[in-house]
């Protein structure tokens, strides 16, 4: 499974994870989301980049949350 894969990978980079309907959701560390990105590009097969946006918590610290989604394209996955 993706998720056991992504914290066997980056135990201290994965911060949560959950899953609706199929639709897989981590949240990692601001400083690992590159390496992340790139695994999951290279070595998972994440081909397509669907967008980038943010959520901006006025009440919270961290105030803003960067969303990215991306696909696999062969294996159906996002």
């Amino acid at each position: 499974m993706l998720v056991e894969r992504l914290g066997n990978r980056f135990r201290q980079a994965l911060r949560e994870s959950s899953d609706f309907r199929g639709d897989l959701s981590i949240v990692v560390d601001p400083n690992s989301v590159v390496d992340v990105a790139r695994y999951l590009r290279d070595d998972e097969g994440f081909d397509y980049f669907l967008y980038a946006t943010a959520v901006d918590w006025p009440a919270r610290d961290p105030r803003f949350t960067v969303v990215w989604e991306v696909r696999s394209l062969a294996n159906k996955t996002r």
